[in-house]
């Protein structure tokens, strides 16, 4: 029934939709269907939102999956009327309760969304660390660094080392010497890391034992065209328990999860009491 009206329209579908949505706003009316089926419209705009950021190949083929799909369903559903013994107080019923569900669903999620508050002070964070201590041990090794990667230029290293000695009371001009010499640089020694996730950069130390990155170790080397300087702030080894700071995002979002939920049972609390006054 489609088939002809397909093959003139996926070549040409990407190039022209895409044409036509560039700074237009669609309105439903019958000239932006790509397909009109017993009254319902499969709208152009529909088209070129699933296929943006896609490559035109992989555009093609999702988008005549999406036609296709949608041709089926809405054709389905159109024979499934005529050839189908539906209960109709059934599906009003359900068609109801599905109603009901969606509006107690936006209503909650406005209520939670105007109410919840997402500051949590430190001693929030630490109490619930506390109380849950057992909960955050490490799955893997973690450290805190400094690390410079400068190609190994005698000045350059020189002065490297001149401003590592004032760094008490010139951090900013190492910094800035860091930004604008090295070849590699992490210079954020208060941010806990991945051990993996250093090994990628730093190959050499997966060579050392964790025993040996005790905090203020330094390794410097060599390798005939970079210098490299690392300094250990920190380091945790796996199944230690987790520096607070290093879980504070996680311990937020589960402490976030559970003021939604208290929000939740204050508005049932609320309602319950506002519908028991009305029928006594």
């Amino acid at each position: 029934m489609y088939q002809g009206v397909k093959k003139i329209v996926y070549p040409l579908l990407l190039q022209g939709l895409l044409l036509v949505a560039c700074n237009t706003e669609y309105k439903k009316n019958k000239k932006d269907c790509l397909y009109n089926v017993n009254n319902n419209c499969l709208d152009k705009k529909d088209i070129v939102e699933i296929s943006e950021n896609l490559s035109p190949q992989d555009s093609a083929v999702i988008v005549s999956k999406y036609v296709d799909d949608w041709l089926f369903q809405n054709e389905l559903y159109n024979e499934a009327k005529d050839n189908t013994l539906v209960n109709e107080e059934e599906l009003d019923k359900r068609i109801n309760e599905l109603k009901r569900q969606y509006y107690n669903s936006q209503y909650i999620n406005q209520y939670v969304k105007e109410n919840l508050d997402t500051a949590f002070s430190n001693k929030e964070i630490l109490d619930y660390y506390n109380l849950h201590k057992e909960q955050f041990k490490l799955s893997s090794n973690i450290i805190k660094l400094f690390y410079v990667k400068l190609t190994d230029n005698e000045k350059d290293i020189a002065e490297f080392k001149k401003n590592l000695k004032n760094i008490a009371h010139g951090k900013n001009t190492l910094n800035t010497f860091v930004a604008a010499k090295a070849s590699g640089y992490f210079i954020n020694d208060s941010l806990w890391l991945k051990w993996e996730d250093v090994i990628k950069e730093i190959p050499t130390i997966k060579n050392y034992s964790g025993a040996y990155f005790t905090p203020g170790k330094i390794i410097e080397w060599k390798d005939g065209k970079y210098y490299y300087y690392l300094r250990i702030i920190d380091f945790k080894v796996k199944d230690e328990y987790s520096p607070v700071v290093y879980k504070k995002n996680k311990i937020k979002t589960i402490l976030t999860e559970q003021r939604k939920q208290t929000l939740v049972n204050t508005l049932r609390i609320k309602i319950l009491e506002k519908v028991k006054n009305q029928i006594k």
